[in-house]
């Protein structure tokens, strides 16, 4: 293919090109400006802003779509769409927002990296050949150990660990959000304890911390009007310091906090991985533990 070079080629700065994608974005945001209440209108250009961005991360882009999804008026919220396609080895999310009466569209492919794919695969393996019925009873068993939210239309309701709502309540509700049976295998999986060791296993390529405590494990089941479920995982651990001092002959931990969390996408059929990452805090110098003394100090 022949190349062309023209002078206003030569001349192109970055300013100027800078300067031509606010232009480009300003134009974009107008087709769409009119959906939002007004109250929210410069946030909701803000969100468009960071879903068109290609240098901002993955994660990011894809909750300015869900803030711009959650806060759109009703009428134009099947604008907005999400699917997913198979380009050769890779898989990829497509979001996409569309204006049908000025054929405007917006379209932004997110890819998952390498540790996405093998946590989303062993998700898989780990569901194919359970039944919904078998997955029910050991969410049924999880479900009141932690934090839950449900989200569909203008519904939200939470779930705290220890709190008094019955069981079956519970239950009832993540039943309404899961719509059909693979959504229900896949999600009822994602929601229980045994998918934080799948985590781990994928993730966290150290030993597990033996003195850490769970501040907050929350799971968040958005029904999106799509039909597609956006799933995520939270979990924030702190050291017990007490523990670790009392139990000297253990291996000593090198973290102060360590936060995990994940962002899944569950169609009628097909699941998607679209975030993984833990993120440790070393115990530092300035917070550095006392050392244990007594008849269990050990000398090195």
């Amino acid at each position: 293919m022949e190349m062309r070079v023209t002078t206003s080629n030569l001349t192109k700065t970055p300013s100027s090109e800078a300067s031509a994608h606010v232009t480009d974005l300003q134009k974009k945001w107008t087709e769409i400006r009119e959906w939002f209440p007004t109250e929210y209108q410069e946030t909701a250009q803000k969100c468009f802003s960071t879903f068109l961005h290609s240098v901002t991360s993955t994660v990011k882009r894809f909750y300015a779509f869900i803030s711009l999804l959650d806060n759109v008026g009703m009428s134009f919220k099947a604008n907005f769409s999400t699917s997913f396609q198979q380009d050769g080895e890779n898989r990829c999310c497509n979001l996409d927002i569309v204006n049908p009466s000025t054929n405007f569209k917006a379209h932004i492919s997110l890819t998952q990296g390498s540790l996405e794919q093998k946590l989303e695969q062993l998700v898989i393996q780990h569901t194919t050949s359970v039944s919904v019925e078998d997955a029910l009873y050991k969410y049924r068993k999880d479900c009141d150990r932690d934090s839950y939210l449900f989200k569909w239309g203008s519904e939200t309701i939470c779930f705290e660990s220890g709190d008094k709502i019955p069981k079956e309540y519970k239950l009832d509700t993540a039943t309404t959000v899961f719509t059909n049976d693979f959504q229900k295998r896949m999600c009822y999986y994602l929601g229980m304890q045994g998918f934080i060791g799948d985590f781990c296993y994928v993730i966290d390529s150290e030993p597990q911390e033996s003195f850490h405590k769970d501040l907050n494990r929350q799971y968040r089941f958005n029904l999106l009007d799509s039909g597609v479920i956006y799933f995520e995982f939270e979990r924030y651990t702190k050291l017990d310091e007490k523990r670790a001092l009392e139990n000297p002959e253990h291996r000593q931990p090198k973290y102060q906090t360590i936060q995990y969390h994940s962002v899944f996408l569950i169609s009628q059929d097909n699941l998607y991985c679209l975030h993984a990452s833990i993120t440790k805090t070393p115990i530092s110098t300035s917070h550095e533990r006392p050392k244990p003394t007594g008849s269990h100090c050990i000398v090195m």
